[in-house]
């Protein structure tokens, strides 16, 4: 049986794209969900126990798996709004400056290099109103990016659907059926970094494993994927929490 330990999976609800972490406990007897704002969706298998017969039990307990998601994603949500206000808009890893100005009853913001110009009731409001600036751009850029990639290096379209999400524990996934799912937080990296993520998930269509395979056609793809791999330990705690 394949080791799944630390994986990071996701389980197709139909409507919604359910990510988790796969943590097998020599100490459990049983298979065992748990969810934390910190961690997410975690799966405890014991020892001898597969991940088919995970999912299965994750779908068993599917109405309980969707309030915990949206729990996790509404605490996360009141965290964000405590943090400090942003200075500064980060755009395929360029940090662009924000200028305030105030317009009772509202707050401008504006970023004129890229074109922002938001206008919020509160300054609680500013980082929400950024990040959703910032999504819309991705879930336009993104798409276009991967398929241009796969008809450079992989000889022709997408098979399967693209979609970009708000993941908050990994940065893109493949399904089994092929769906690629692309955080839209790509889109505050360096260009050359969110291809990386692009392309390792496009590999995976091909080789849905991290065998050898997997990463012989991705060092093929993509040479110098251990510094864009550095980029992200080093910075992409900081992009997840923009």
């Amino acid at each position: 049986m394949p080791n799944h330990a630390g994986a990071q999976r996701t389980l197709d609800l139909g409507d919604v794209q359910v990510p988790f972490t796969v943590r097998v406990s020599p100490r459990a007897r049983y298979v065992r969900l748990s969810a934390s704002s910190e961690r997410g969706l975690v799966l405890a298998l014991p020892r001898g126990v597969g991940l088919a017969e995970g999912e299965a039990f994750m779908r068993c307990k599917q109405s309980w798996v969707r309030q915990q998601i949206g729990a996790i994603e509404r605490r996360r949500r009141e965290k964000a709004e405590q943090r400090p206000i942003p200075d500064h808009l980060p755009l395929w890893g360029t940090n662009h400056p924000l200028r305030f100005e105030t317009v009772p009853p509202m707050i401008a913001v504006e970023v004129p290099a890229v074109g922002v110009s938001l206008q919020v009731a509160h300054m609680s409001g500013i980082r929400p109103a950024l990040r959703g600036w910032l999504q819309v751009r991705a879930r336009r850029e993104i798409p276009l990016r991967a398929q241009v990639l796969a008809e450079k290096h992989f000889a022709g379209p997408v098979p399967g659907r693209i979609q970009v999400r708000d993941q908050r524990s990994r940065w893109g996934s493949c399904s089994a059926r092929g769906t690629i799912s692309l955080n839209w937080r790509l889109v505050m990296m360096p260009r050359d970094v969110a291809d990386y993520v692009i392309l390792h998930e496009l590999t995976h269509v091909r080789h849905p494993h991290h065998g050898p395979a997997f990463w012989r056609e991705l060092a093929c793809v993509c040479p110098d994927c251990q510094n864009r791999k550095d980029w992200l330990k080093d910075n992409g705690r900081d992009v997840m929490d923009y």
